[in-house]
């Protein structure tokens, strides 16, 4: 009961982050409600995709992020390790790539260059916020 209550509660305040980030990139690069309805779909499609991928090259260096797992792996297995890392890169910044291409035909590259600076933005008053909470 107690985790399914974390987990509700996680899931409460993961949807309003992600309302506060909406706005906060709406708000940010002004898109008018034409842009929004193409923008939006391109956007959260390879948000997901991104997320998704970030999740599994954390999750891959979490395993190995324990030093005596370091000292007992050979040096084929760094080596396959640093290869399947450089590779998730790879495919996130690919992601990132075909992200732009798509929010090129629904919005200027100026937006898109303001979008990238509002994420970092929201990013950064998300931290500030947090670390302000774990003050208190």
């Amino acid at each position: 009961m107690l985790l399914t209550t974390t987990f509700g509660y996680a899931q409460k305040n993961w949807q309003r982050i992600q309302s506060l980030k909406v706005a906060h990139i709406t708000d940010a690069i002004a898109l008018t409600p034409e842009e929004a309805t193409n923008f939006w779909p391109i956007y959260n499609k390879y948000e997901d995709d991104i997320r998704s991928n970030e999740k599994q090259m954390r999750q891959a260096m979490r395993d190995v992020s324990d030093e005596g797992i370091l000292s007992k792996i050979s040096e084929a297995e760094a080596n396959e390790m640093l290869a399947k890392k450089i590779s998730q890169q790879e495919a996130i910044l690919k992601l990132k790539i075909d992200r732009v291409n798509e929010l090129k035909k629904v919005v200027s590259a100026k937006k898109i260059l303001k979008l990238q600076q509002a994420e970092r933005g929201f990013r950064r008053s998300l931290l500030k916020e947090y670390r302000k909470r774990r003050m208190n």
